[in-house]
């Protein structure tokens, strides 16, 4: 019974490092991104337009930009971000 777990570690352990060979095994996974809360699908999505090495939460200038675009969304809201001097 002892060499058949053995056997089974081994052949578990070989399948492993063939998966290290491999660059389409694994990738990143929520729990590599402890600062922002994403799943997932978001996280293939995004590794699906580049390679991904940290995702970091919006600082509060970035907060505040975003979620002035809300008022302007069909482009006829004011911009508070644009001034125009005569």
């Amino acid at each position: 019974e002892v060499e058949r777990l053995a056997a089974l570690w081994t052949t578990a352990l070989e399948a492993l490092g063939r998966l290290l060979g491999d660059p389409a095994a694994g990738g990143h996974t929520p729990g590599d991104f402890p600062l922002v809360q994403v799943d997932q699908p978001e996280i293939d999505a995004l590794e699906a337009r580049a390679p991904l090495a940290d995702l970091l939460p919006l600082s509060p200038l970035q907060a505040g930009l975003y979620f002035l675009t809300g008022f302007g969304a069909e482009g006829d809201g004011p911009d508070v971000y644009t001034t125009q001097t005569v």
